[in-house]
């Protein structure tokens, strides 16, 4: 019988914590031993000196985890309305259709039946996790249509997958149609924190790891980032 009790959590806002909560999910469910699919959208670095430690960590548990990010193979870069580009759209559409691909698919795992034999199998994946998903949605890097469609999908043929996104939501029509399809909404506020800005061009303040400021694009102040805290 199947376990109809997934559920679609939200965690968005300008508090810092968001992807966080997500990770603190992943490693609970690893717990359990629940097969988990993270997409990782407007994520990545193709430097090797800057490697994700969440990517570090999810590493030690392949067997049940499996990460697909779409910029892993360009260099690190902030996205945000004013530069971003047809690049963009394509990597974050082919991470898309890789993530549809693998959650119709199911984990791949591996069985030893003898030194010189390996069989391959399924599983169906628990968790599905869409990392910054809404900031794509807000940048028109994926359509809200395809988004919707396949979340209904999902609803309809896994109702036992529990799926998790992420993100910053700027629309407030995107925030109202989040929330109706959300059964748990958490919206982070920044009460204070050490990477907040204020930009002297348009005066609005941001906690945001950028040179740029998010709103119209002028140039800020930078902050460094911690390795083991932000990445």
């Amino acid at each position: 019988m199947i376990n109809k009790s997934g559920l679609i959590q939200v965690y968005t806002g300008s508090g810092k914590g968001k992807t966080t909560s997500a990770f603190g999910l992943v490693m609970r469910a690893m717990g359990q031993d629940w097969n988990v699919l993270i997409a990782q959208f407007m994520k990545g670095d193709s430097s090797v000196d800057r490697v994700y430690g969440e990517l570090k960590s999810c590493r030690m548990f392949k067997n049940n985890i499996t990460i697909i990010q779409s910029h892993d193979t360009v260099p690190y870069k902030v996205i945000l309305e004013h530069n971003k580009d047809d690049e963009d759209k394509v990597l974050v559409r082919e991470a898309w259709l890789s993530m549809v691909d693998d959650i119709n698919a199911g984990k791949t795992k591996k069985n030893v039946i003898a030194q010189d034999h390996i069989e391959e199998y399924s599983q169906p994946y628990n968790m599905l996790v869409l990392d910054e998903i809404l900031g794509a949605l807000n940048l028109s890097l994926i359509s809200q249509r395809t988004f919707f469609d396949f979340i209904r999908t999902m609803k309809e043929e896994r109702p036992d997958l529990e799926i998790v996104l992420t993100g910053r939501i700027w629309s407030e029509s995107l925030y109202d149609k989040i929330k109706d399809i959300a059964d748990l909404m958490t919206d982070l506020r920044c009460v204070k924190h050490y990477f907040e800005k204020t930009c002297s061009t348009c005066k609005r303040s941001f906690e945001f790891r950028s040179n740029y400021c998010p709103n119209c694009g002028a140039v800020l102040k930078t902050v460094n980032i911690r390795k083991g805290i932000e990445y």
